[in-house]
């Protein structure tokens, strides 16, 4: 079955069947689209990969229709023409609204066939929408400029919040592992330094605590909109 093969090879398959083949001009006028070889390839892969998909979805409605209904068409004399009018297609009325707009979504971000294909070419006549905003916006690098990062910016604003919160206040890490006072942390100073037994230096220890509460506060201020996106984001759907 069509489906149960890998897209890229299935595509190299028909690709590769292609180049053998040769189409003969048919005399009747045909639309633009089909008078361009790779476009008759794309839609003969796209007919034979969506096929077997909604072949089954239809037998599924024709095994749906009572049989009742058959016989009584054929106690009135009806045509198997007017059985198809009148009975078969009135009974999938709704599963024929489902499938086509699903039809024509899947087919217009059918990125697979049009990239294995053709490339969108020659002189980009067979891209599609998933295919030329690809060409277009997408890159190496672009990839991670204008997507990636975009999308993720809420959530590397929130990490970047919370890591540095987590750090700016850490003081098991900088007793343990950083011996000059020099480079210890405003909040490991405040202990280390200001505070000598039983005596407390208050006024200094106040002033060190806000001091080193003002960065993560300025943070949290001015980035709160990004740290709240960043935190619901992957919670919501829609």
């Amino acid at each position: 079955m069509p489906r149960g093969v890998c897209p890229n090879q299935r595509d190299v398959r028909w690709l590769s069947a292609s180049c053998r083949t040769k189409y003969r001009a048919c005399r009747i006028r045909r639309p633009p689209v089909l008078k361009s070889r790779r476009w008759r390839l794309v839609i003969l892969v796209n007919i034979y990969v969506g096929t077997p998909f909604f072949m089954i979805i239809y037998l599924a409605a024709l095994k749906s229709a009572p049989a009742v209904l058959y016989e009584v068409a054929a106690v009135d004399g009806a045509s198997a023409w007017q059985k198809l009018v009148y009975v078969t297609l009135p009974m999938m009325r709704n599963i024929i609204a489902i499938t086509v707009p699903f039809s024509l979504i899947v087919t217009f971000a059918n990125y697979d066939i049009v990239r294995v294909l053709t490339s969108g070419g020659p002189r980009n006549m067979t891209h599609i929408l998933a295919t030329y905003a690809f060409r277009l916006g997408v890159g190496q690098i672009r990839m991670l400029l204008t997507i990636f990062i975009p999308v993720a910016m809420p959530g590397i604003v929130a990490a970047t919040i919370v890591a540095f919160t987590v750090s700016w206040g850490n003081f098991l890490y900088p007793m343990a592992f950083i011996y000059s006072t020099d480079q210890l942390p405003l909040t490991a100073v405040i202990v280390t330094t200001l505070i000598k037994g039983d005596v407390f230096q208050w006024g200094t220890i106040v002033t060190g605590a806000l001091l080193a509460s003002a960065p993560p506060v300025v943070l949290y201020a001015f980035l709160m909109d990004c740290y709240i996106a960043g935190l619901t984001t992957g919670a919501t759907k829609g």
